[in-house]
């Protein structure tokens, strides 16, 4: 696997990943976010003030338990996720909240086929080539007998 660096922050509590959001139905529409990588949930938030900037389109509402327990009403979008230039067009919940980070759940990093290297702090990504530039046979294959 190839891996990213993840970002920490001072207290080393916050694991983030540099990506690219969009608004689906107008890729033109995108923008460069932090994602804090969060583990324990199973989908995505962004921003009120992302949603608007990329003109996302409410699709309907639900309610979401919060890591404290809380229940929320949620409005919730489709967005399109890239990450290690691989995209996933998905739903994201729109938070009430206009600061920047912009959660990224264990659903879509599993659907991006991403894995956290917790001990060296990297995000992980499969490999799509494997080129092999010298193959030596230990042992010689056994050859066919003649009839």
């Amino acid at each position: 696997m190839v891996g990213l660096i993840l970002k920490q922050n001072k207290s080393n509590k916050v694991v983030s990943v540099e990506g690219f959001i969009a608004n689906p139905k107008n890729p033109k529409l995108k923008a460069q976010t932090r994602f804090v990588v969060d583990t324990g949930a199973s989908g995505c938030v962004v921003s009120k003030k992302l949603a608007k900037q990329l003109k996302l389109e409410e699709v309907g509402r639900a309610e979401a338990e919060l890591a404290d327990g809380r229940v929320v009403d949620f409005p919730f979008a489709y967005v399109c996720i890239t990450i290690c230039e691989k995209p996933v067009i998905t739903l994201v919940a729109v938070s009430d909240s206009d600061a920047d980070s912009t959660l990224l759940g264990f659903d879509v990093m599993e659907v991006l086929e991403l894995q956290i290297d917790v001990k060296n702090r990297k995000l992980l990504k499969p490999i799509k080539w494997l080129k092999i530039g010298k193959l030596t046979m230990l042992k010689p294959w056994p050859r066919a007998k003649k009839r």
